[in-house]
């Protein structure tokens, strides 16, 4: 059987993955810090809960909405929701992951051939998302000095007349770095600018480590 072009991605496996499957093989232990995953670091969940929840929506009526379950996105709603900035649920659209979420938007806002910008180091699975869906990817260095940092005129100076959208992680994967305010309005306003869109990737912004 032949599979379409776009699925033809060489990934070869590195040394590191080679030791630790070496180890893992032989019964020992590793301390893997290339681990991005918090669900799978030992960090503590209330899996009891969870399961409740689970349980509950498993016995409910089946009731498809193409947005959403419309009670899922009212308490979304009201947990984005800030003093004088409220969230509307028919603003929110829920979808089984973020790269079912990359898929929908690189399709609504991009034609084959079209560009989406994003930040380097980052997160590998974009190659094979922007693949999949016929687009390509341009690439623009985050700067390290002391923290990682997002200059917008260095993501300007990477833009074509085919960019369509520049897509941020925050925090980042794999550097954890946030963005801070002055970057996160940089980056709006150049896209604002440029007319691209934004694509905030914010799946694990709950995990931060404080206020700044």
């Amino acid at each position: 059987m032949n599979f379409s072009k776009r699925t033809e991605w060489h990934t070869p496996i590195n040394a590191l993955t080679r030791a630790r499957q070496s180890k893992t093989a032989r019964g020992l232990s590793t301390l893997d810090l290339t681990e991005t995953n918090p669900t799978a670091v030992g960090l503590d969940y209330p899996i009891e809960e969870i399961r409740s929840i689970l349980a509950e929506g498993a016995s409910a009526p089946y009731e498809p909405q193409a947005a959403g379950l419309a009670s899922a996105r009212e308490a979304l709603a009201r947990s984005l929701s800030e003093d004088g900035h409220p969230v509307s649920p028919d603003d929110l659209i829920l979808t089984s992951s973020t790269s079912e979420a990359y898929s929908y938007l690189f399709k609504l806002l991009m034609d084959p051939g079209d560009h989406v910008l994003i930040a380097t180091p980052g997160y590998p699975l974009f190659d094979h998302l922007a693949a999949l869906e016929l687009i390509e990817l341009n690439r623009f260095p985050l700067e390290l000095d002391v923290r990682w940092s997002l200059h917008a005129d260095v993501a300007a100076a990477q833009m074509t007349d085919r960019t369509r959208a520049i897509a941020v992680v925050h925090p980042n994967n794999p550097t954890g770095s946030f963005l801070l305010s002055e970057e996160q309005d940089g980056i709006a306003d150049l896209c604002a600018e440029r007319g691209a869109a934004l694509i905030s990737d914010e799946v694990f912004l709950d995990y931060d480590f404080g206020p700044d």
